[in-house]
């Protein structure tokens, strides 16, 4: 018979990882399975806010995806490929414009010239630095020398 009883409902499986030695080597590893818990939250809210797309919740959809992008869940190609579908599937009659303000309406229609102003003759450019390279060998190693 098996060493242990298998049994088919009641059993957990345990996967023993190295465990880490060096201070940094613990904190990485807290850091990254931290990491991946928020990402794991994070790409179920896209998901879910992908599977139901109407045309009120199309604009935060689409923020959605670039807060993934930002965020490093998934790449910035794949977030405009998402983008670009999810357009193409919202209904016809949604278009998602970033918000114009309207220009201020002028207060006189009179024009106010401005005072002529004198150009000033641009400076001279400076002559260009001549490097000069320093003797090496050893003829002036023996002049340093004396």
């Amino acid at each position: 018979m098996a060493a242990w009883p298998l049994k088919t409902s009641n059993y957990c499986v345990i996967i023993l990882l190295p465990m880490p030695i060096r201070a940094s080597a613990k904190k990485s590893l807290r850091v990254s399975s931290r990491k991946a818990i928020i990402n794991r939250r994070r790409k179920l809210l896209i998901k879910a806010a992908l599977k139901n797309v109407t045309t009120s919740t199309l604009p935060k959809a689409i923020s959605l995806v670039d807060k993934g992008a930002k965020w490093g869940i998934f790449h910035r190609n794949k977030a405009a490929r998402l983008k670009a579908k999810l357009m193409r599937t919202a209904p016809s009659e949604t278009t998602v414009t970033k918000k114009v303000e309207k220009p201020a309406e002028a207060k006189s229609t009179t024009k106010i010239s401005k005072p002529s102003t004198v150009k000033k003759s641009p400076k001279p450019a400076k002559p260009a630095r001549v490097k000069t390279k320093k003797p090496t060998g050893p003829k002036s190693r023996q002049s340093k020398q004396k």
